[in-house]
């Protein structure tokens, strides 16, 4: 998506979206590519923008970490060509999608100026990302993010915080985070309508 009525020599963000799993046919890849992470940076039923920003939203049928060279040139592109924000380059996603976030911030490090991940465990090394804005979403009973609340406790630890608090969200320590009471993994609908995740 490209906003429309851009000024020239003005820069502009850019958000990678990465959809949850799974689905081959055209029916699931429309669904995956519109779902409210995406929606939410179009303020939701009103469809606008309270900032311009380029949304970059793939698809694909498995996994995100193969993609992460030619969507990575997307965004150079944007960059090089469109007016896209080098210093605000965002990545958020869902599920498989929040998988790909916590990714591709670790490939690379000093690229994306925040990340918001949903409905997903972090993997990988904490301290490639622990100086990256993230805000963490859960639901309560969620199988896959399960550890989610360890993995904020550990980044938070780094930056400071003492050990013990992945539940809540501890001003200025990194990781934010957000669980949702009576939620499984379907937490993207609630944790994008209810919270300003595109302010922040």
């Amino acid at each position: 998506y490209t906003p429309s009525h851009l000024q020239q020599g003005k820069k502009y963000p850019v958000v990678l979206v990465m959809h949850g799993c799974c689905g081959t046919d055209s029916h699931a890849t429309l669904r995956n590519t519109v779902d409210p992470i995406v929606r939410m940076w179009h303020n939701f039923g009103a469809n606008k923008q309270k900032t311009p920003t380029y949304i970059v939203a793939p698809a694909t049928s498995r996994g995100w970490q193969q993609h992460f060279p030619a969507l990575k040139k997307v965004l150079d592109d944007l960059i090089a060509r469109h007016d896209a924000d080098p210093q605000r380059v965002y990545v958020t996603g869902f599920s498989m999608g929040g998988d790909g976030a916590f990714r591709i911030i670790q490939q690379y490090p000093h690229y994306f100026a925040a990340a918001i991940t949903m409905g997903m465990r972090f993997h990988g090394d904490s301290t490639l990302v622990k100086d990256i804005p993230i805000w963490s979403n859960q639901g309560e009973t969620d199988y896959f993010s399960r550890a989610l609340r360890k993995n904020v406790a550990d980044i938070r630890h780094l930056n400071g915080a003492p050990q013990d608090t992945g539940n809540v969200w501890v001003t200025g320590v990194n990781p934010r985070y957000s669980n949702f009471k009576g939620y499984d993994h379907g937490v993207m609908w609630i944790a994008a309508s209810t919270q300003p995740l595109t302010d922040w």
